[in-house]
């Protein structure tokens, strides 16, 4: 059995998933199985992934489009790695990426159950953008409910985190990520390893970020599904806050009804923060 699993979710990028294949194939670190899972795609990724010609890679093709978590499920079910880690198809990484991941969970007590690395953004026109260079680890509950800082091309997950919080929410339409880490961070803690070993490029005409209505309707998803988690870490503030923003960008959005239940919910939870009223007053304005 392989050490690690990486899941290359993937739909219509032919012309990427070539580098990120690579970038695995190119690892110091050698003990893996690479599952490239196909979205349905239409272009030519099959023929790109069988060109390798490795046995440690394996291609799985959805009947039907079916979304990237649903993707991702496929690829961990199908594992047979101790661990997980999550390669999107247009990023790669770099050599030394599993060896110091695997190498940190060695060193670390059983209660690690993800170790994520630091990462450059990297453009569409090949520039380098941004460094994501975040040192949280431990226990990181209240620290992932405040905002996500671990884009998932970095991380490498225990397998058995899976088989303790399920899998991802085929439901969510974006904030995937973070929902996942947080369910796994009621359980286990995180390390980093904090080096640049991977590299995230974006391509605004294809990335979920480029959809706004969906971005905001995952932050709604999120901040709804985790209203208790938020309460029993004593954040009902912050829980409020959130539910106000979301709640006036819900309406720009043309999503009515799910933000006038984001305004009871904050005013429930705070009745005496001036933002929220203003942001209500504001959509007002807004309708």
């Amino acid at each position: 059995m392989p050490t690690v699993s990486v899941v290359i979710p993937t739909y219509n990028r032919a012309h990427l998933v070539g580098r990120a294949i690579e970038s695995v194939l190119n690892q110091t670190f050698q003990d893996f199985e690479i599952l490239v899972v196909d979205d349905r795609s239409v272009d030519n990724t099959e023929k790109v992934v069988n060109d390798f010609n490795d046995a440690r890679i394996r291609y799985i093709k959805h009947r039907i489009n079916m979304g990237g978590n649903a993707t991702r499920n496929t690829g961990i079910k199908n594992s047979k790695g101790e661990y997980i880690a999550f390669l999107d198809s247009d990023d790669e990484w770099l050599p030394e990426k599993l060896k110091k991941q695997i190498d940190t969970f060695q060193k670390m007590s059983n209660k690690v159950g993800l170790v994520y690395s630091w990462v450059e953004m990297i453009d569409e026109k090949g520039k380098l953008f941004r460094k994501l260079n975040f040192v949280v680890k431990g226990r990181v509950l209240q620290n992932i409910l405040r905002g996500n800082f671990i884009p998932s091309s970095t991380v490498v997950v225990k397998k058995e985190c899976f088989d303790e919080v399920g899998l991802f929410d085929e439901s969510f339409v974006s904030c995937q990520d973070r929902e996942m880490w947080t369910r796994i961070a009621t359980k286990y803690e995180m390390e980093v390893v904090p080096e640049y070993l991977a590299r995230m490029y974006r391509d605004k005409k294809i990335s979920i970020s480029a959809s706004p209505k969906k971005v905001v309707y995952g932050y709604y998803q999120y901040f709804i599904k985790f209203q208790k988690l938020y309460l029993s870490e004593g954040m009902k503030e912050e829980l409020s806050q959130n539910l106000s923003w979301v709640a006036y960008e819900l309406i720009k959005k043309g999503y009515k009804e799910e933000a006038r239940e984001c305004f009871r919910l904050s005013f429930k939870y705070s009745k005496t923060n001036w933002k929220n009223y203003a942001r209500f007053l504001l959509s007002l304005i807004k309708r």
